[in-house]
């Protein structure tokens, strides 16, 4: 059986919330400055900008994991899951701004409880498919 599978171009992901600004900034500044000093057309000049650019994006952007062609939403989410990882989003970022055993205690507990809703939506969403 010979089958081949198509290749299929994806644009390139950023994950802009754990960007370096500054580090990109300077970057971008420093390439652009010497990559259009030698050119004298403009359009060279516009493409040696794009590629400082994109250079720097690379270096100071990081690209997510794991991120999934054919990603199909999950048939069991409701707006009570939504709200509950909402909240562990915000609980998260308290940790990561002011890191503490409370704030830490706060995010399992929240981590915790969506887990246990996760859970319970599945079996019922099951319930209702199988009956």
């Amino acid at each position: 059986m010979n089958t081949t599978r198509n290749a299929t171009s994806t644009l390139p992901r950023w994950n802009y919330k754990k960007a370096n600004w500054d580090h990109f900034t300077a970057l971008t500044a420093k390439l652009a400055v010497t990559s259009t000093a030698r050119s004298k057309n403009a359009n060279r000049g516009t493409k040696a900008i794009t590629e400082a650019i994109i250079k720097s994006a690379k270096k100071a952007i990081p690209v997510p994991r794991g991120a999934r062609k054919n990603y199909r939403p999950r048939p069991y989410w409701t707006e009570k899951l939504e709200e509950l990882e909402n909240e562990i989003k915000v609980a998260r970022k308290e940790v990561e701004e002011h890191p503490s055993i409370v704030n830490n205690v706060n995010l399992k507990r929240k981590t915790a409880k969506l887990r246990k809703e996760t859970i319970r939506t599945q079996r019922q969403r099951w319930q209702k498919k199988n009956s």
